[in-house]
């Protein structure tokens, strides 16, 4: 079974609250999933997890509902 389109930001909200990904793997290899892996010219709260928790943009979290 694949993930349908357009879920995979639910699919990433629920593995970060759920805490099932590993955060120093994706701050070592993956520029801005968080907020300490931001290079420092970019905005606050401009990391993907912000995006997805809804902390920045939109302030909508992207929950699976």
């Amino acid at each position: 079974m694949s993930i349908a389109p357009a879920t995979d930001v639910a699919l990433a909200y629920v593995m970060i609250e759920e805490n099932l990904y590993d955060k120093e793997l994706l701050d070592r290899y993956f520029i801005g999933f968080s907020r300490e892996a931001l290079p420092l010219d970019a905005p606050k709260n401009a990391s993907y997890m912000d995006y997805v928790l809804g902390t920045r943009y939109d302030n909508t979290p992207k929950t699976p509902k």
